[in-house]
């Protein structure tokens, strides 16, 4: 199966309720196309038991020393905000069979089990 897109919800000055998408087992894709600084996930973990959310790098060093994925655990209960996501350290080049080819930042999940997510993009 496919990774789920997942789509930044802006934060402006009249603030912003959050819409919250479950995680997916397949993973999820967002696409990163401005500085990456801006972007934030906020994962929310509402199971008993914690839960590891990966960002999966591209990065090597001297073409050859692959940089390590930023693995994230989210203690039970407990919420955690992730991000900013630099184009040359998670930027994955690919087709996306949903919008064509683009650089997208992959996130894994350990278990989805009661775990939400949301993308949000800082105001510029």
């Amino acid at each position: 199966m496919a990774r789920a897109v997942l789509s930044p919800q802006t934060i402006d000055y009249d603030g912003l309720e959050a819409t919250y998408t479950a995680a997916a087992a397949d993973g999820h894709q967002f696409l990163n196309e401005g500085t990456g600084k801006d972007l934030i996930l906020h994962v929310k973990n509402g199971d008993a038991s914690d839960k590891t959310i990966t960002i999966v790098t591209s990065k090597e060093v001297e073409g050859k020393y692959p940089v390590s994925d930023n693995a994230v655990v989210v203690t039970a209960g407990e919420e955690r905000f992730i991000g900013g996501f630099t184009k040359d350290t998670y930027n994955q080049d690919g087709v996306d069979t949903v919008v064509g080819e683009k650089n997208y930042v992959f996130v894994n999940y350990s278990a989805t089990t009661s775990v939400t997510i949301a993308l949000l993009k800082t105001p510029q």
